[in-house]
């Protein structure tokens, strides 16, 4: 124990200070790092702060309005959706227990289905027209307008909430499942896992929300219309965005884990290294005060 106490009074834990100016050393000599560090401050940048690279005229954004109207307003397109609706909803109550199994239930469901067919094909109709006229809405402004800019920084933060919703719930199950099933587990213990399981589901989350936001991001550059490259740039600069954000969220959990978990470590050893240099006088002074036989 005595040994082990030495051996602790040698042990010297760096503090944030120390660990922040030698990162920023390591930062500074780095330039992978000052790359990387580069491209996320302007991913962030692009998605919080920066405004549309153009900007559309009064006579765009009317005619922009009226044909976002016009796709809104496409005569029967309403009625024929609720058509679906109804049919769909027929074939679904139609189909009961062993329908396939009478003969008339099954004529019955046949020609509901061929009804359900016929209003799809009608809804179909309607709905590429209407696409098509919202097309021509977002070829008016463009790609890099306010208009298409807007709506890709919405369908991120969409796509965020729906994956911090996730973890959220993922955390609470865990602890749910936690408290019931492990009756003999220790207070810390099962906060640091309850913790770890929060990182871990938040992890998860945001690369879900990295992958939808892709995949909706791709619906966008093709619903404006843009070419190759205009859509290909686009495309890029609003995925590092993303990503930068993601990054911030990631960064942001585990440093607060980390340097939580790092703190309370150094304050313990602190804790000993003073216990163990309080205690070391006392035992000198009985030492001197014990008698010797010679």
């Amino acid at each position: 124990m005595a040994h082990r106490d030495r051996q602790l009074q040698h042990v010297q834990l760096p503090g944030p200070g120390e660990i922040l100016v030698k990162t920023g050393k390591y930062v500074i000599n780095s330039p992978r790092a000052i790359s990387f560090i580069a491209i996320w401050t302007f991913g962030l940048f692009v998605m919080l702060y920066a405004s549309a690279p153009y900007q559309t005229t009064e006579e765009q954004r009317v005619l922009f309005e009226n044909k976002l109207a016009q796709s809104d307003s496409v005569p029967g397109y309403h009625e024929a959706f609720e058509k679906l609706l109804i049919a769909q909803e027929e074939v679904y109550h139609a189909k009961t227990w062993f329908w396939w199994m009478s003969s008339s239930q099954s004529e019955r469901v046949s020609k509901l289905q061929a009804r359900e067919q016929s209003a799809a094909t009608a809804f179909a109709s309607l709905e590429k027209e209407r696409e098509g006229l919202r097309k021509d809405a977002f070829g008016i402004v463009g790609l890099w307008s306010e208009y298409g800019v807007a709506e890709a920084r919405q369908l991120f933060w969409d796509c965020l909430e729906k994956g911090k919703g996730f973890a959220k719930r993922s955390t609470m199950w865990d602890m749910f499942f936690g408290v019931v099933m492990g009756r003999d587990e220790e207070l810390g213990s099962f906060i640091i896992r309850l913790v770890m399981n929060f990182a871990i589901n938040v992890t998860v989350g945001l690369i879900g929300v990295i992958f939808a936001f892709i995949y909706y991001l791709v619906g966008l550059v093709q619903a404006y219309q843009a070419g190759i490259f205009s859509g290909l740039a686009f495309f890029v600069v609003a995925l590092i965005a993303g990503l930068s954000v993601a990054l911030l969220y990631i960064f942001v959990i585990y440093g607060a884990i980390v340097g939580g978990g790092y703190m309370i470590v150094r304050s313990a050893v602190n804790n000993r290294i003073g216990g163990a240099q309080g205690q070391t006088p006392m035992r000198s002074l009985h030492a001197e005060r014990r008698p010797h036989y010679d």
